[in-house]
């Protein structure tokens, strides 16, 4: 195998590393604290997915992902793994602000 092929190691390495940014990005803006309690090193690839999933999204499929949000969330409630509830909680918030704003704009 080639070290530049991507794997799901290599991909949830660069998801961790994004998650991150963005936290560091929230806690110095002090604009919200969703993430400041979050070690993204604990999420998952259904996490990675979803949130793939909200990133690529063209405004037509919005209802589509909030639909496959409510999935993953819905999954989430018998978890133990508190990192990956942050984060869906984080991801609910950004994606709503999202379906707002597109609903604003037509």
């Amino acid at each position: 195998m080639f070290e530049d092929e991507p794997t799901i190691e290599n991909n949830l390495e660069n998801f961790y590393d994004e998650i991150q940014a963005l936290k560091e990005e929230e806690v110095v803006s002090k604009k919200s604290i969703h993430l400041a309690d979050l070690d993204p090193y604990n999420l998952t690839a259904k996490d990675m997915k979803i949130y793939k999933r909200y990133k690529e999204a063209e405004k037509s499929e919005l209802e589509e992902v909030r639909v496959e949000y409510e999935e993953y969330r819905n999954e989430l409630q018998g978890s133990e793994n508190e990192d990956s509830k942050i984060f869906a909680g984080y991801l609910g918030n950004v994606l709503m602000l999202k379906i707002e704003e597109d609903l604003l704009k037509e």
